[in-house]
């Protein structure tokens, strides 16, 4: 959301009085669902006395409270592929099935004195990502044979500055033919696992991506005085996506996202006189995340002499071209926000004075794997960059140590 063309991470989020701002990210959380908010205001100038902390825009959302009718609602929202067409690039249409469904309701649990209200929402979308098209190598150019391509030339060993050769002194690259004696061994073993063999060397994917999500949120109003009212909120949502193919373009390494947030909050309202009045919000949000791969591929067990990664991170490895293995680096994050906040009001006359205070104390985390293993075969040893591969003579390779 961009207000008066300024920045979309410079505006302020408030739920029921307390801080609903990632202030590490500078952005909202995922709100209650509509049948669970009695109101969004959106203030883009000219702000109250008690809202500041960020540039933009001021959006306050305030939960339904329970009365003394019982009042609730269900919902379902569901869509399916049924209707949909195949894109002209795809083999097929791709799947999806999305289901969103809830219920909020709120009551009196003591007349006049006590009140509840509560809502939960679930989200379940089996749902295929768009169709990537990937080149994979022929069963020729598997084999080393690169005939009919662009001349290849042999390699210069970089420690050497030789012309690369096998154990008998053969050089490793003549005619346009890789020498099999000279191939990688961990070049093999990735593309035998990984690389899939296609006729029109070509391969098209559709993707899996499903995702499961939930949030609820709970509130009691409490008439403790005719002077005095307290009201609190319990509010999470969680997130959760593990897909069941490898990502990217082929199929290699599963990833599994998931993202946890919760906010407790208090607010009690004081009468002093029909003139004076204090608003007084106590907060804490949770919020944590986590993204990994699902699979572990050791570099070892591929040929690769290397150890794997912060929280078993593999290769990553890209051939010009043709195809790349993406391995989806780990990262923890947790955010978490103390926050109070005391308004006051004062009617003298015509005039109305506010003033008060407010805190926060934010703590925030991230870990995330100091980079993976990662190679990059372009062609500029050998001319190709399958050959290159083959060969295992990369132009570029990196190696990450420990997090940070």
């Amino acid at each position: 959301m961009i207000v008066h063309g300024s920045n979309r991470g410079h505006n302020n989020f408030t739920l029921n009085g307390s801080n609903f701002t990632n202030y590490s990210a500078t952005a909202g959380f995922n709100p209650p669902p509509p049948d669970a908010v009695q109101e969004i205001r959106i203030q883009t100038s000219t702000f109250a006395a008690e809202f500041g902390n960020n540039s933009g825009a001021q959006v306050s959302m305030v939960t339904k409270a329970g009365s003394n009718q019982f009042h609730g609602s269900v919902w379902e929202f569901h869509r399916n592929d049924k209707l949909n067409a195949r894109s002209f690039f795809q083999e097929r249409k791709a799947e999806q099935k999305q289901n969103q469904m809830g219920a909020a309701a709120g009551g009196r649990i003591v007349p006049n004195k006590l009140f509840f209200f509560g809502s939960y929402q679930r989200l379940t979308n089996r749902a295929e990502a768009g169709s990537s098209i990937t080149f994979v190598p022929t069963d020729a150019q598997r084999a080393g044979n690169f005939t009919g391509a662009a001349p290849l030339r042999n390699p210069v060993d970089g420690l050497t500055n030789q012309p690369l050769r096998d154990g008998a002194g053969n050089p490793c690259v003549a005619n346009n033919i890789v020498n099999p004696n000279c191939m990688s061994r961990a070049a093999k073993n990735y593309l035998e696992k990984f690389v899939p063999r296609s006729d029109s060397g070509t391969v098209q994917r559709l993707s899996p991506n499903p995702l499961d999500a939930y949030n609820y949120v709970g509130r009691i109003d409490y008439t403790v005085s005719s002077n005095n009212t307290l009201f609190g909120h319990y509010f999470r949502d969680h997130y959760g996506r593990a897909s069941t193919e490898g990502v990217g373009n082929i199929d290699y390494v599963r990833q599994r996202s998931v993202a946890d947030f919760k906010q407790y909050s208090v607010t009690n309202t004081h009468t002093f006189s029909p003139t004076f009045l204090n608003e007084a919000t106590y907060s804490f949000m949770d919020a944590a995340s986590f993204e990994s791969a699902i699979d572990r591929v050791p570099p070892r067990d591929m040929g690769v002499n290397i150890d794997e990664g912060y929280l078993g991170v593999g290769m990553d490895l890209s051939v010009t071209g043709l195809f790349s293995l993406d391995f989806p680096g780990p990262e923890r994050q947790r955010y978490r926000n103390w926050h109070w906040k005391d308004v006051m009001t004062l009617v003298r006359g015509s005039q109305t004075f506010r003033w008060g205070y407010e805190g926060q104390y934010v703590n925030f985390d991230l870990i995330r794997g100091n980079g993976a293993r990662s190679v990059n075969f372009t062609g500029s040893r050998s001319g190709n960059a399958m050959a290159d591969f083959l060969l295992g003579a990369f132009d570029q390779a990196s190696h990450g140590f420990g997090a940070a």
